[in-house]
């Protein structure tokens, strides 16, 4: 069901990218990094917020309508808790956002930008400790799909999004009857330089 929608997505912002004349195009290159926030919701346990970091990139293509896939390498966890037990969930992946999105604002000096749209998260390494020693990656889902909405901001060579990731895949691989979802939520800073062409 995802993968549709991811897919759909897609070839709506590729039509509407290439369907304006090529006058009113760019394309742009943004090596980015990142900051984000990891937390587990579920109504198991409870989980902190933890910090994840992020490198990789984005490629922009239109002018006031655009769409917008990247690549990032991440990793990051949060500390679980529930009555008895507590440990710490860290997860590396390799994340493939996809958005689609309108600059509200568009001059030579600032450009102000929304956007909304959704990616994959395909899990690399996972680890814990304490209760969660234990925990490998056949525990976990192998792919990770969210929905993402943001605002961004562009001031010459230098371009950022802040936003907010929803998780969409139950994190645990393999959860026992009657187990409430595993999600993982979070906000994200992403920021770099630009490069037009």
């Amino acid at each position: 069901m995802y993968r549709g929608i991811l897919t759909l997505m897609a070839v709506a912002g590729a039509a509407a990218a290439t369907a304006a004349p090529a006058a009113t195009q760019t394309v742009e290159i943004l090596p980015q990094l990142g900051v984000s926030t990891v937390k587990y919701d579920s109504d198991m346990f409870d989980s902190s917020t933890g910090l994840g970091l992020e490198i990789g990139g984005k490629l922009r293509v239109g002018r006031r309508f655009y769409v917008e896939p990247g690549v990032f390498f991440a990793w990051g966890g949060a500390d679980i808790s529930d009555q008895t037990d507590e440990g710490t969930l860290t997860l590396g992946d390799f994340r493939v956002p996809l958005v689609v999105g309108l600059k509200v604002v568009a001059s030579r000096a600032l450009e102000v930008r929304v956007f909304a749209g959704g990616g994959a998260a395909f899990v690399t390494s996972v680890s814990g400790d304490g209760a969660l020693e234990d925990v490998t990656s056949d525990d976990v889902t192998s792919t990770l799909w969210n929905a993402r909405v943001g605002i961004g901001g562009d001031f010459t060579l230098v371009s950022a999004d802040i936003g907010y990731d929803f998780g969409l895949t139950d994190l645990t691989a393999e959860p026992d009857p009657g187990d409430s979802a595993v999600n993982r939520n979070g906000f994200f800073l992403e920021a770099g330089l630009r490069f037009g062409f």
